[in-house]
């Protein structure tokens, strides 16, 4: 579940790039946030794609993951 101070255009976004990431390896989350970004290109305010990626990373090793 991503969640955070940030806004994005369209808000389904949110949604759509938790379910790219459902089911994948760890290892693999990066290079999907990356194609996910490439491909919907949304807006996104107070936030970048790489923010994303590297908050999900160090979700990622707190979990053990």
């Amino acid at each position: 579940l991503l969640t955070g101070d940030f806004f994005v255009t369209p808000p389904r976004i949110v949604l759509d790039l938790e379910a790219s990431l459902r089911g994948i390896p760890a290892v693999c989350a990066g290079e999907t946030v990356d194609r996910f970004f490439e491909s919907v290109k949304p807006d996104i305010l107070s936030i970048s794609s790489n923010e994303i990626k590297t908050a999900l990373n160090a979700a990622l090793r707190t979990a053990n993951l």
